[in-house]
């Protein structure tokens, strides 16, 4: 996972906002249930968004696809699995 401060050199360099940290300390590997399919997913890692720098999600899907979606909207569609060692 990214430290939690990281420098991002396109033009000039960035740091991750407040809000930026505390939405990667929110979405964490691990196992996610989509809420409307039921799929069950992976969660890799936090990636940004080229265009923008926004913060993503990267995660993987049963069948070994890589998906990307942008962070406030995984968390409205996913809710971590809880086990034991979650």
């Amino acid at each position: 996972m990214l430290d939690d401060k990281i420098n991002i050199t396109k033009k000039d360099p960035q740091v991750l906002s407040s809000e930026q940290l505390e939405a990667r300390r929110r979405v964490r590997p691990g196992e996610y249930l989509h809420k409307k399919s039921g799929g069950l997913y992976e969660v890799q890692d936090i990636c940004f968004v080229e265009s923008d720098l926004s913060l993503a999600v990267l995660y993987r899907s049963k069948d070994g696809l890589l998906w990307m979606r942008p962070i406030a909207e995984f968390e409205e569609k996913f809710e971590k699995i809880e086990n034991d060692n979650s």
